[in-house]
């Protein structure tokens, strides 16, 4: 989500669509910028948000190890400036990690689990639907956002369906148009579209599937007086436990017939000397 003061306020879900950052990367300096957002109401644990921003989220390269990416957000009470630099950390593994602010994962039950599942369903939707953040319209951008909000909030462990209306993530149309002034002015006005496109990224989650993804986390945390955003840089899939082993096995010949050729070459420099 994004409240505007010349910027963005956000909740997000940095997931970003990468343009090139890696898991080696150190730290970096990016300029936050639009890339591509729309204007809703959005509501996280009883707090309603008017006029949020959802949609890309462009990190323009500055300083540091790094490159440009452009993304979404995970941490919905997290504040991100527009055209403010920030300092982010070397791209992290988003397993095991539970949201910046506020934590990741429905309430009901075992949080833990709930956020587990939350990152495998997040990461499944950016791992279909990120190419939107470079070639799809607003509205899809927009759409992927509150998708990946919803899985982030409102996943159960379990439960193989999440809600756009959940037990702590919720979205609704702006009764208006919403306008910022000054040299950062835009009309950003979310609709029905944007909805759909979230609802139809939900519908299509593999809650079986299994992926890797690596966040950037703002370093320090707290930057300009507000926690920043993390933004999901890269989605992988992991190969199941079956085909590594098949492919384990198929080494072993290889590894055999190397083992006999160099006792070959042993057997033959000992004969030389």
């Amino acid at each position: 989500m994004f409240d505007i003061k010349q910027v963005i306020m956000g909740v997000g879900l940095a997931a970003a669509a990468a343009l090139g950052a890696n898991g080696a990367m150190a730290q970096a300096i990016y300029t936050v910028n639009s890339g591509g957002l729309e204007s809703f109401n959005v509501s996280i644990d009883g707090t309603t948000y008017q006029d949020a921003l959802a949609g890309g989220i462009a990190l323009n390269y500055v300083s540091g190890t790094g490159s440009s990416v452009v993304g979404v957000c995970t941490d919905i009470s997290g504040t991100l400036y527009l055209g403010y630099n920030y300092s982010f950390g070397a791209p992290t593994s988003m397993a095991g990690q539970s949201g910046l602010d506020p934590s990741w994962g429905a309430l009901t039950g075992n949080q833990s689990a709930n956020a587990a599942a939350a990152v495998l369903a997040a990461s499944d939707i950016f791992h279909n639907e990120s190419s939107v953040l470079t070639s799809g319209s607003v509205d899809q951008r927009a759409g992927l956002q509150l998708a990946i909000w919803a899985a982030l909030y409102n996943t159960v462990a379990g439960v193989n369906s999440i809600s756009l209306d959940g037990s702590r993530f919720s979205v609704g149309l702006p009764g208006t148009s919403t306008t910022w002034s000054g040299s950062w002015g835009q009309t950003y006005v979310g609709d029905g579209a944007a909805i759909q496109d979230a609802l139809n990224d939900l519908a299509g989650v593999n809650f079986n599937a299994n992926y890797v993804g690596d966040i950037l986390i703002p370093n320090p945390a707290s930057q300009y007086g507000s926690t920043g955003q993390e933004i999901l840089t890269n989605v992988t899939p992991v190969p199941e436990a079956s085909t590594i082993i098949a492919g384990s096995l198929l080494l072993l010949p290889i590894a055999a017939s190397a083992i006999r050729s160099r006792d070959r070459r042993m057997v033959l420099v000992r004969r030389s000397a």
